[in-house]
């Protein structure tokens, strides 16, 4: 699946003004005349949904990509990225998730998983976004012929999604064999006042009741709230970050089908994020740029340096830090112009403790130690010397950014040597350029018992 242009931020921008304003420009009298026939159900929505139909089916292409079965069986869909979108069937009754991956089914799953193998059912991908962008009074339900079924917008039981991603990870990697890295909530926005949504005419019989209900569900910052406080382990507290910018409130507040205001709105939030969001911006990007990076323990004990195997004083795990990007691509090189290094260090404090995060980030500098890095050129060895980290000359290449023709295979081999019976979580951290403090890795802090069991799992593959 690709889109049209590049996909840079000011082409989506500008499809989302054209989209929005194609959907939702209408006289002030057509709105309440339309808010009239919705009242005595002559009418379900204010607003109809052939232009966003249109503008989702160019802008997604080809518009025939589905979410799922392409994977099984064609080349459509050659990304590995898990893709969910809340939405809810059956009038706004019954929650679901439109996927392009699979899991096994739970009968306590807050959420049904919609998945077909069959291409010719399962969603496209500008079905998936009719289906949750489906707001109830405002758009029509979004109607899935294939299936006989209706979707409305997910909003009516998530409007903040972040507590449904955490429990899909635990689906998807169930027991213990996975670890939160990151969860980063992005809101649409606070305001000060709640808009009225509808007109006082609305305030009828069972309508006002739909309404406070629906009105209730778009408090996200409350969902948010609770799920910080509440529903989310002690441990993954610290990895949770949300970027909500204020907007305006009082008497005029934006409303959801307010297309004139996107210019105000985008000005407000390039202050936002370049003043006071900047700080908090900048360090859920350069943890999400740490987390591109792992360590894979070896598969074969024999490959470990002999004198590190006989050592009965310590705990030994030979493995290599490795990145999810791929080899000899241009993301690879601009990746890695942003580290300035690796290392490595070992708390004195419980896996559990919740401030562990906070911990790592106020280590000083002395408390680690540092992994060497070095250049190679020409072919990689089946196994390089420790704390090297290769670059393959390859004079057919060529990459934006790289030196020469020098194309990086990113392999940086590390031993962890600990203790024997020591029990502080262990911590390789990367430093970038542009940070004082290094940030942990994926998977880390970590027990070095709990990196040997999922050594054995290969639970990296």
């Amino acid at each position: 699946m690709s889109t049209k242009g590049s996909d840079s931020l000011p082409e989506m921008i500008t499809f989302f003004k054209k989209v929005s304003s194609a959907t939702f420009e209408q006289s002030v009298f057509s709105r309440l005349l339309k808010y009239g026939k919705i009242v005595v159900r002559v009418r379900d929505s204010v607003f109809g949904s052939k232009n966003l139909r249109q503008g989702l089916q160019d802008y997604f292409t080809p518009k025939d990509t589905a979410l799922f079965a392409p994977a099984l069986h064609t080349q459509l869909m050659s990304s590995g990225t898990r893709v969910a979108v809340t939405s809810a069937k059956d009038g706004g009754k019954t929650a679901c998730l439109i996927a392009s991956y699979n899991h096994s089914s739970s009968t306590e799953s807050s959420a049904c998983l919609e998945r077909e193998e069959d291409a010719n059912k399962d969603m496209k991908i500008w079905e998936a976004a009719m289906a949750t962008s489906a707001a109830p009074y405002y758009l029509p339900a979004f109607e899935k012929p294939e299936l006989g079924t209706s979707y409305v917008d997910g909003a009516v039981w998530a409007n903040c999604p972040a507590e449904v991603a955490y429990h899909e990870m635990e689906k998807l990697w169930p027991g213990d064999t996975g670890t939160l890295d990151a969860l980063v909530s992005l809101g649409t926005g606070m305001q000060d006042a709640k808009p009225a949504e509808m007109p006082a005419l609305v305030n009828l019989g069972f309508l006002a009741t739909l309404r406070a209900m629906f009105q209730r569900q778009m408090d996200s910052k409350a969902t948010w709230f609770n799920f910080v406080t509440q529903s989310a382990p002690p441990h993954v507290r610290p990895r949770l970050y949300r970027l909500d910018p204020p907007i305006r409130g009082g008497d005029d507040p934006v409303r959801l089908y307010d297309y004139e205001m996107i210019p105000d709105l985008q000005e407000r939030m390039e202050a936002w994020t370049s003043s006071t969001a900047q700080a908090d911006i900048a360090l859920v990007a350069d943890t999400l740029v740490a987390n591109l990076f792992f360590f894979e323990p070896d598969d074969d004990i024999q490959d470990q340096p002999s004198v590190l195997l006989s050592d009965r004083t310590n705990d030994v795990l030979c493995g290599t830090i490795r990145c999810r990007l791929g080899h000899q691509t241009p993301q690879l090189v601009q990746l890695l112009e942003l580290v300035d290094g690796f290392a490595f260090t070992q708390l004195d404090a419980a896996v559990g403790d919740a401030n562990l995060v906070e911990r790592v980030q106020q280590l000083p500098p002395g408390h680690w130690e540092p992994i060497r890095m070095a250049v190679r050129e020409g072919p990689i060895p089946r196994r390089a010397s420790a704390l090297d980290m290769m670059v393959v000359n390859d004079p057919h290449a060529h990459v934006h950014g790289a030196v020469g023709h020098a194309v990086p295979k990113f392999r940086v081999p590390y031993t962890v040597v600990v203790r024997k019976g020591s029990l502080g979580p262990l911590v390789l951290g990367v430093k970038l350029h542009r940070r004082d403090k290094r940030i942990p890795i994926s998977g880390f802090p970590v027990t070095m018992a709990e990196l040997k069991r999922r050594a054995g799992q290969k639970w990296l593959r």
